[in-house]
């Protein structure tokens, strides 16, 4: 068995990379190997876990290349390299700047730099500093690259792609709820029975991750509401009250800052589940709506066509309006929604943690061997 440090710069409620991290080093301590999480900024969620959660603060500037050298200045003054373990996982930025002194000890989690249109200069130029920084000197020094899709391995410089291994996600975190738990909050929501209800879960302010696509989401929303009034947007996620009055306003129901504990039953009470994003690396709450039993609606874009099985599970469409087609096809035909929904829960079944565990162990192994 293996000594081995996640290296994160989150692990808070809500984020995806912190969940990947918790669920990866969980399953590889429940395998018998020695791991601690060292986190920049932590909220306690992950505090009872199978893991050693280590505080290791780099405090945030506003430039990533500054942040990149104080993450290795404050490594290096500490010793952390020199901290007895077989293996260093650089999950998020600013760790992969440690990569070049662990060599092959080090290997790195891709989960991508993200779209960056539509962002401020300042955003942009730290995006666009940070894929340059990673594809073209940091990630030459990993022992390995695990992009969490085939669509990030491809992404890769053809120089770094021997060296990757995608390794699907999993979506069995959550509980399955039963219907009893979707009726009641859909009661919760004032859903009527004969309303459909179509979930987004994520982001839900517009400028903030404009990549996310919700104010297109609402557009098309309200179109499809015009046409069919019991077609109702539930939009579920981080955000602001006036991010919710934003939602409200224009006809959709807002859960702003939905507890966990909610999770299962809205996804159990969706009839369908839409996003309008234009990238994901992986998009786990796509996932995750399928694995409940919902059909999806969402973009040929990013990591979908490997995560959602397209005229049988859900629909990935090309624009706007066939965005709203699609949406328009599914609240129309209940028997359709229904005959997706079982097909969706079994296309789900595949993205399993225990599978994910299992290939970051293959990897460990591998690595481990060539010491």
């Amino acid at each position: 068995m293996a000594d081995l440090a996640f290296l994160t710069e989150r692990m808070r409620l809500g984020f995806g990379a912190d969940l990947v991290v918790d669920q990866v080093a969980a399953g590889l301590a429940q395998r018998g190997h020695k791991v601690t999480v060292y986190a920049s900024y932590e909220d306690g969620t992950y505090a009872d876990r199978p893991y050693r959660l280590v505080s290791f603060g780099v405090p945030v500037t506003r430039w990533a290349g500054t942040y990149d050298l104080r993450a290795w200045r404050q490594a290096h003054g500490a010793q952390l390299t020199s901290v007895h373990h077989d293996l260093f996982c650089a999950a998020t930025p600013p760790f992969f700047s440690l990569l070049p002194s662990l060599r092959d000890r080090g290997f790195a989690i891709e989960f991508g730099v993200s779209d960056w249109k539509g962002f401020p200069l300042s955003t942009r130029v730290n995006f666009r500093y940070s894929q340059e920084m990673q594809q073209r000197f940091l990630f030459k020094y990993a022992a390995r690259i695990l992009p969490i899709s085939q669509f990030l391995a491809d992404e890769l410089p053809a120089k770094l792609r021997a060296k990757a291994t995608p390794i699907l996600l999993g979506a069995d975190h959550y509980p399955l709820a039963d219907d009893r738990a979707a009726t009641e909050i859909r009661q919760r929501l004032g859903l009527a029975d004969d309303e459909v209800m179509i979930l987004y879960v994520g982001r839900l302010n517009p400028e903030g991750q404009p990549y996310k696509g919700t104010a297109e989401l609402m557009d098309v929303a309200g179109r499809l509401r015009a046409e069919l009034p019991k077609a109702r947007l539930v939009m579920a996620g981080f955000g602001t009250e006036a991010d919710g009055d934003w939602v409200r306003s224009n006809g959709g129901v807002a859960v702003v800052n939905a507890p966990v504990d909610d999770m299962p039953s809205l996804f159990a009470a969706a009839d369908i589940y839409v996003t309008a994003s234009k990238w994901e690396g992986f998009d786990l709450p796509l996932v995750e709506a399928q694995r409940a039993g919902a059909p999806v609606v969402a973009y040929r874009a990013g990591a979908h066509p490997e995560v959602v099985d397209d005229g049988v599970s859900g629909t990935l469409v090309s624009s706007p309006d066939s965005l709203l087609n699609a949406l328009r096809d599914l609240v129309l035909d209940p028997d359709r929604r229904a005959a997706m929904g079982v097909k969706a829960r079994e296309w789900a079944g595949r993205f399993r943690w225990e599978e994910t565990v299992e290939g970051y162990d293959r990897v460990v192994h591998e690595l481990l061997a060539r010491q």
